[in-house]
């Protein structure tokens, strides 16, 4: 397969008494950084009905989502987003982009 990309989904719930714009808010902030790693090509969030969210960035590969990951955990523009999210809830999987159709 030519051109593989990385889809990284990452599930969460926020911890109480935070309201989704707060999230949403957060979050939109540290985008700017994840948008100058390399390899970056796209960020969604959503959030179900259920209270949980669920972040979906896309990858060029596996190593640039690797190295955005581990530069996040030390960036000083992830922590307010990060304060917001209960961390036991958190999932990450990365899987390979197969089909991708825009509207």
């Amino acid at each position: 397969m030519k051109n593989i990309q990385i889809i990284e989904t990452v599930t969460f719930r926020a911890l109480s008494g935070h309201d989704p714009h707060e999230v949403a808010v957060a979050s939109d902030a540290l985008t700017p950084f994840l948008a100058r790693q390399k390899g970056f090509v796209s960020r969604r969030l959503s959030m179900g009905d259920d209270g949980v969210w669920l972040d979906h960035v896309q990858w060029t590969d596996m190593e640039a989502a690797q190295a955005a990951s581990k530069a996040l955990m030390s960036a000083p523009e992830a922590g307010a987003f990060m304060a917001l999210i209960d961390m036991d809830s958190v999932t990450m999987r990365h899987d390979t982009l197969m089909s991708a159709q825009a509207a």
